[in-house]
């Protein structure tokens, strides 16, 4: 759930907690649990406020999450190809 919901966040964009559930094809408990984690991370930044008087929450990914997810992307293409190059050196 956290990798997807870094990959969907992997923009310089805020996201709607409900459009990320639909894009996710998740639960709310679900993707609340992973954007607690990341949030304690210091990977998302969650932001709340109002529209029309209904609350909502606007979530983007900060420069420290963006990066650590470019690092684990790269470790994934490493695995992925056979390579014997370490991900955190690139």
């Amino acid at each position: 759930m956290r990798f997807s919901l870094m990959a969907a966040l992997g923009t310089d964009s805020e996201i709607d907690f409900g459009a990320l559930r639909e894009l996710l094809e998740t639960e709310d408990s679900a993707l609340s649990k992973g954007i607690a984690r990341l949030s304690a991370a210091g990977s998302v930044l969650v932001r709340k406020g109002y529209v029309a008087n209904r609350p909502r929450t606007w979530l983007k990914a900060t420069p420290r999450g963006l990066a650590a997810m470019r690092l684990h992307v790269a470790a994934l293409r490493a695995i992925a190809t056979g390579s014997t190059t370490s991900a955190a050196s690139e």
